[in-house]
């Protein structure tokens, strides 16, 4: 039997290191996103609490691929909001909750490489953002404010701070909140898509639509 030579061994743990890494990635323990509550607050049941309303809110992105765009929209998410009054916005919480392989494209395939490649949605199942404040509300006639929503975002086991201009609308029965903002895929550390080897671009635009009604 001819031993095997040092170089031989060498080469052959240089081809089995990626395969180990993956392993050793698979096996550690992931982030979890905790499930959508609101913080405990003294005297809590004296601020009302709206549910989302899932079938008119929604939430979307849109993307450059560089020789199209395409659009990816939530089909799944709930929420809850605590508000007292919009004088007292200072004192929301809120928190919305989006399974991530509910986004859809429109293309099968692509749907499938997306969940699979890059939102990586067996390991990160849920998308969260938590609202920790609202700031800067003004007032614009008939139950309308503008104002900016300070919060965290979770994606993709990354968390990141926050600050989204908004508008919405609030009365007894009905609260909307509609807002747009960018978001980089990079600093989620989410892998960049490419179609025929042309990278989309970094930045993609959320946009959403939160219509909630009381518990």
């Amino acid at each position: 039997m001819v031993p095997h030579r040092p170089h031989q061994r060498d080469r052959t743990v240089k081809r089995l290191l990626p395969a180990i890494c993956a392993l050793v990635w698979l096996l550690m323990p992931q982030p979890t996103v905790a499930a959508c509550e609101l913080p405990p607050k003294p005297e809590a049941d004296r601020h009302p609490v709206y549910i989302l309303d899932p079938r008119e809110s929604t939430i979307r992105f849109d993307a450059d691929a560089r020789l199209h765009t395409f659009t990816g929209v939530a089909g799944q998410l709930s929420g809850r909001v605590r508000l007292l009054s919009a004088s007292r916005a200072n004192e929301a919480a809120a928190c919305v909750e989006v399974e991530a392989k509910s986004i859809t494209t429109g293309i099968g395939l692509r749907d499938r490489q997306m969940r699979k490649s890059h939102l990586h949605t067996d390991r990160f199942p849920t998308i969260l953002f938590t609202l920790s404040g609202v700031d800067q509300v003004e007032p614009k006639g008939d139950d309308r404010y503008t104002a900016t929503l300070r919060g965290a975002l979770t994606l993709h086991g990354v968390t990141v701070s926050l600050q989204v201009p908004a508008k919405g609308t609030l009365t007894k029965q009905r609260l909307v909140v509609e807002g747009m903002f960018p978001l980089r895929l990079s600093t989620f550390q989410i892998p960049i898509p490419a179609l025929l080897f042309i990278p989309m671009k970094d930045e993609v635009v959320v946009s959403f639509k939160v219509v909630a009604v009381p518990e």
